[in-house]
């Protein structure tokens, strides 16, 4: 696990972050993109008391703001059975096109226990030019 992640400029700039997320928003979503349990997927394991306790918030604030993200944002979901956080459009952001990221990819999907969240990056996963290329031969 890299132990630093980058923000790109522009996320302060976002239209939808400058127009939609509150500053408690823009924290929250900060923190989720740079904690210390991010991994190359987006998708980690992390209970909401361990949120809690980072960010200094009640545990009824963290489930309201997941609840937020999940509804009104459209970008963060979080399965309480489970305890992952997923980060959608994570990939888009943080994965290259080389094949060598594909064998850390793999094993990082094979490790997430939702099933939900297993499924929708095995998919993106298997769309990615690298892999299907080596499908074809």
């Amino acid at each position: 696990m890299a132990i630093f992640r980058n923000v790109n400029m522009s996320f302060w700039t976002d239209t939808k972050i400058a127009d939609d997320f509150t500053p408690e928003d823009k924290y929250f979503m900060l923190y989720a993109l740079t904690n210390q349990y991010t991994n190359i997927i987006g998708c980690y394991e992390i209970s909401i008391k361990q949120i809690s306790n980072d960010l200094g918030y009640t545990k009824d604030s963290i489930e309201n703001l997941l609840k937020r993200f999940l509804s009104t944002h459209k970008n963060i979901e979080y399965d309480f059975d489970t305890k992952e956080l997923y980060i959608r459009n994570w990939c888009k952001y943080n994965w290259s096109e080389s094949p060598k990221l594909d064998v850390p990819l793999f094993n990082a999907i094979e490790k997430v226990k939702s099933d939900k969240f297993h499924d929708e990056l095995a998919l993106i996963y298997n769309n990615r030019k690298s892999v299907l290329e080596k499908e074809d031969d």
